[in-house]
């Protein structure tokens, strides 16, 4: 089933470059989905050994893309919620109290090997 027509939105989360490219790949493939990416830093990018200037630029080309950007904020839970007709969704509860819907969330949290 084509992604835009199963899931309202999809949230993404954290802004590595995994998050990142993931975010602008679905966004690109798929213009009318709403994403989201959430990060528990104060800028996208920030565990990448990246210019300051092109982490900037890198946000303002998502948020050009029409990808939501929130930063400051980490997921805390994640609960998954029957939709109904056989879908299921996501409630998210943010580190500042605040909740989120989803019809899709993905873990873009690498975990190098060495």
């Amino acid at each position: 089933m084509p992604l835009s027509t199963k899931w309202q939105n999809s949230l993404i989360g954290p802004t590595g470059a995994v998050g990142v490219e993931m975010a602008a790949e679905i966004k690109l493939v798929y213009p009318d989905q709403t994403v989201t990416l959430i990060h528990s830093r104060d800028h996208i990018l920030s565990s990448e050994p990246l210019p300051d200037f092109f982490k900037e630029k890198s946000l303002a080309e998502l948020k050009e893309t029409g990808v939501e950007v929130i930063l400051s904020k980490r997921v805390n839970e994640i609960n998954p919620i029957e939709a109904g007709h056989g879908r299921t969704e996501y409630s998210l509860a943010l580190s500042d109290g605040t909740t989120m819907q989803a019809g899709h969330v993905i873990s873009a949290i690498s975990k190098s090997i060495p």
